[in-house]
C-alpha cells in the first residue's frame, strides 16, 4: 500500500509540474499567476522542508507545544503562498487568481480556514505516526474540498466542482505545503503511535471542519470589500 501512495504521489507531482510548466510558458495570464504560486510552493517545499529541516527541528524542540509549533508553521505558509499568488494576479494585472484583488482581504478570507485545518490536523500528527507521503496527498484532498468544492460553490461555478478532482495533481504541490512543512519540520518522537494505513485516511478526515469556518469568513470579507 505504501508503494501505491508513493506512486500516486510521483505520477500527481509529474502530471501537475508538466501542466503548470505549460502554463507558465504558454497560457494565459490567469495560468501564469497559478503557475507562479506552483513552482513557488514547490521551492518553499524544498528550501523548507528539505534544506533547513534539520536546523527548523532544533528549534521546534525549544517548544513543548507541538500543536502549537505545528499550527505556526502552518499558517506561514499559508500566509506566504496566498501573498504570492496575490502577487502574481497584481504584477500581471489579472483578476480570477486570488479570492480578492485586496491582498489584507484575500488573506482574511483564506489563511482562518488554513488555521484551523492546522490546528486540527496538529492534535493527529502529534499523536500518531504517519508518513509524509500520506500527509502530501491529504494536503491535495483538503484543497479539493476547501478551494475545489467549496470556492466554486460560493462562486456558483458547478464545473468547477465537477472537475475539481482532476486538479488534484495541481493542487497537491500548491497547497500541500501548508501541512507538509510543518509535518516535516516536527521533531522525530519514537513515542507516537503507529496506525494502520487504512485509519490514518480514516482520522486524517476529521480536520475537513474546519470548511465551516468559509461562511464567516469570506461572507465578512465580501463585506469588508464592499466597504473598503
Amino acid at each position: 500500500m505504501k508503494r501505491i501512495l508513493f506512486a500516486i504521489l510521483i505520477i500527481s507531482v509529474l502530471v501537475g509540474a508538466t501542466l503548470m510548466l505549460g502554463n507558465l510558458l504558454n497560457g494565459v495570464l490567469k495560468d501564469k499567476a497559478i503557475a507562479i504560486g506552483y513552482f513557488s510552493a514547490a521551492t518553499y517545499t524544498l528550501l523548507f522542508g528539505l534544506l533547513l529541516r534539520k536546523n527548523l527541528q532544533k528549534i521546534s524542540t525549544n517548544f513543548t507545544d507541538k500543536k502549537l509549533v505545528f499550527t505556526i508553521y502552518g499558517s506561514i505558509g499559508a500566509i506566504f503562498l496566498e501573498t504570492v499568488i496575490w502577487w502574481a494576479q497584481t504584477v500581471l494585472n489579472i483578476k480570477g487568481a486570488a479570492i480578492s484583488s485586496n491582498l489584507w482581504i484575500d488573506l482574511f478570507m483564506t489563511v482562518p480556514f488554513y488555521v484551523l485545518l492546522c490546528y486540527f490536523l496538529s492534535g493527529l500528527v502529534t499523536k500518531y505516526k504517519f508518513s509524509w507521503v500520506t500527509i502530501a496527498l491529504t494536503g491535495g484532498f483538503y484543497e479539493i474540498i476547501a478551494d475545489g468544492i467549496i470556492g466554486n460553490l460560493i462562486g456558483l461555478n458547478i464545473l468547477g466542482v465537477l472537475i475539481s478532482p482532476i486538479l488534484f495533481p495541481i493542487f497537491i504541490i500548491t497547497y500541500s505545503p501548508i501541512i507538509l512543512v510543518p509535518f516535516l519540520l516536527l521533531p522525530p518522537n519514537p513515542d507516537l503511535a503507529k496506525n494502520s494505513v487504512k485509519k490514518d485516511f480514516l482520522a486524517l478526515l476529521k480536520p475537513v471542519k474546519a470548511v465551516l469556518i468559509f461562511p464567516f469568513s469570506i461572507g465578512l470579507g465580501l463585506l469588508l470589500e464592499k466597504l473598503f
